[in-house]
This record gives structure tokens, sequence and C-alpha cells, in this order.
């Protein structure tokens, strides 16, 4: 009536690239134990590849406390994490592969 046209349209979309999770960031099998913790978290995965992997530790505002590069080989890796010196908090564990980055938390408790 006011001159405007109606009409429907269908699109057909194809994803070729999935979403990445975690078994696609070359790291399998990832487990943080125990969580909460009063000290020593542990962190252990597969990896199917060499490579290297940043590990970050960023308390609740953001400020990273904890930052190494881990040279990682096939097979399984294992890690202990001593947070003993830091107050009682949650903690983010990042680990930044070439395929993305996994965040983890952290519960830092008595």
């Amino acid at each position: 009536a006011v001159g405007c046209l109606s009409d429907t349209v269908f699109v057909d979309v194809t994803i070729e690239d999935p979403p990445a999770f975690v078994n696609d960031l070359i790291i399998k099998d990832l487990e943080i134990f125990p969580n909460p913790s009063n000290a020593i978290f542990n962190l252990s995965f597969y990896s199917d590849y060499n490579h290297k992997i940043k590990l970050r530790i960023v308390n609740i505002i953001g400020e990273v406390i904890l930052k190494q590069v881990i040279n990682v080989q096939i097979g399984d890796f294992r890690k202990e994490i001593n947070l003993d010196n830091y107050p009682n908090s949650i903690y983010f564990l990042e680990l930044e592969t070439d395929n993305g980055l996994i965040i983890k938390k952290l519960v830092l408790q008595d």
C-alpha cells in the first residue's frame, strides 16, 4: 500500500573451517590439578607436535605474574606451577600456541 515489496530469500552457508577447539590447538587431554589448590598446580597434556607454548599466569586484575616460553616435544607434557608466594585469589592460566589461546581458571586457596 505504501510502495514496499516483500520477498523471501534463502542463503546456503557452508563453513569450511569450524571454530577452534582445544584439540585443534595442538594440545590434547589438558588437565590442571588440583584445582583449587593451596600452592601447587600440576599441568599436563599430550602434544602431537614439537612446538613452543607461551605460558602466562594472570591475576584477577589482568597483571601477568608469571610468564614462560615452553619448548614442547611430541608426547606427554607435565609441569608444576608453584603459586606459594601469591595471595589466595582467582588466577588465569593462559596457554598460547600458534593456533590459538587456551584460558583456564585457577583457584588459589588455603
